[in-house]
């Protein structure tokens, strides 16, 4: 299964704390709608083992963190369907792939 879905926000970007506790920020909440208006998978969701590979490519030249992208990309996964839960993913990789359009291609396969 492969998707392409808009470059999230980081994960620095994503929760507020106050003293009534930890929310998520309007851009998160707005990234996992544009995400849910881009695509949701219409077959079962995955619930083995699988291996996930992200390509991203960054909306600037800016210099950026890639492990701040990996948080909010695989709870999006989750989120539309494509997992049960990301305790699936037994297997990661995650580079910058500036030949792909603005945003991030996140393949999943079934591990063997």
């Amino acid at each position: 299964m492969i998707i392409t879905l808009p470059y999230p926000p980081s994960t620095n970007r994503l929760w507020r704390y106050t003293q009534r506790g930890v929310y998520r920020t309007a851009k998160y909440m707005e990234y996992i709608a544009e995400c849910q208006g881009f695509y949701m998978h219409q077959g079962a969701s995955l619930d083995a083992p699988v291996k996930v590979s992200i390509r991203a490519c960054p909306p600037d030249k800016r210099i950026r963190d890639l492990d701040n992208l990996l948080k909010s990309l695989l709870d999006v996964c989750v989120k539309l369907g494509c997992l049960t839960d990301d305790k699936w993913i037994h297997d990661l990789s995650i580079r910058w792939d500036r030949s792909i359009e603005v945003g991030v291609e996140v393949t999943m396969e079934l591990m063997e």
